[in-house]
């Protein structure tokens, strides 16, 4: 089962609820899509972090390190690394294969947001698994677009060299954070258009977080679970075994930091329907996010 969503959408603490079913696995994010092989998924974990070793993969190392020996430290992350190079021409298949084979019979959940914008990814995996399942989560489109704002601005903070931020740096943010979620959302709604009903639901992340009717219903639906089960045991995020922060901020793996230093359930605040007003975005960006919010069931 795949979780399909722009960054920023709820989906770490989306995939720790339903991790918390005693049928179902949350997994941080693989990161494994983005390539046919391991030895081409480190190659581009590499590009994207190349001064930044212990950032790399962190998501599916954690994974690897819990399953293989029970816990996430910095030498199990390192073994994983290692157990990931010797395996460098496997199919990415076959590394998922591995982990579903260690937390069956419950089913795994991935989620997607760092994949999602290389090209073939979601297709990748659905060749490879061509009766999977896919929840389409979706936040209010301005909601995601502060949230990544706010994002950028940390990892700009956090970075050696980068400078103060200014003007410049705030109006690219603003915007590349609008172009992501636009497009990633057209991607996920492309794919999921020729799906059959019985493989497919689009939940509103709001919703689920605080765990409506509205969203466990289909939920329950897609899955084959009981809705009145699903509502207290997705309460309970914090009890995922990768809903807790590693040796050092370094070691996350896949998880939203914010939610990783104090995971559990927040209230969602209602939306404010001025919200499109304030953001710092040319016209046209503008009227394509609202546009993209009514699609999605947003007013």
């Amino acid at each position: 089962m795949c979780l399909l969503s722009p960054a920023r959408s709820y989906s770490t603490v989306s995939v720790m609820m339903l991790g918390q079913h005693p049928l179902l696995y949350g997994f941080p994010e693989l990161y494994l899509w983005c390539a046919d092989t391991v030895g081409e998924v480190l190659d581009a974990a590499a590009a994207m972090r190349p001064d930044e070793p212990a950032r790399q993969l962190p998501g599916l190392r954690r994974a690897l390190s819990q399953l293989h020996e029970g816990a996430q430290h910095e030498d199990g992350l390192a073994r994983a690394l290692e157990w990931l190079r010797a395996r460098s021409e496997w199919p990415s298949a076959l590394v998922y294969d591995h982990l579903l084979e260690a937390v069956a019979p419950r089913r795994g959940v991935e989620k997607s947001p760092l994949t999602l914008p290389y090209d073939g990814a979601i297709e990748r995996f659905a060749r490879d698994y061509p009766a999977a399942c896919y929840i389409h989560l979706v936040r209010d489109p301005a909601s995601t677009l502060r949230s990544v704002h706010r994002h950028l601005r940390l990892w700009h903070e956090r970075t050696a060299g980068a400078g103060p931020w200014n003007d410049g740096f705030d109006r690219w943010a603003w915007i590349w954070g609008a172009m992501m979620i636009f497009y990633s959302h057209c991607r996920i709604l492309d794919f999921c258009a020729p799906l059959e009903r019985r493989r497919y639901v689009r939940v509103k992340g709001e919703e689920l977080v605080a765990r409506s009717p509205r969203a466990l219903e289909p939920l329950a639906g897609l899955l084959g679970l009981e809705e009145a089960a699903m509502a207290s045991l997705l309460a309970r995020p914090e009890e995922s075994p990768y809903a807790v922060l590693g040796d050092d901020d370094e070691h996350l793996g896949g998880l939203d930091i914010k939610f990783a230093r104090s995971p559990r359930l927040r209230e969602v605040p209602p939306l404010d329907p001025e919200r499109y007003d304030a953001l710092n975005l040319p016209e046209g960006w503008q009227v394509r996010l609202r546009r993209l919010a009514a699609r999605l069931g947003y007013r």
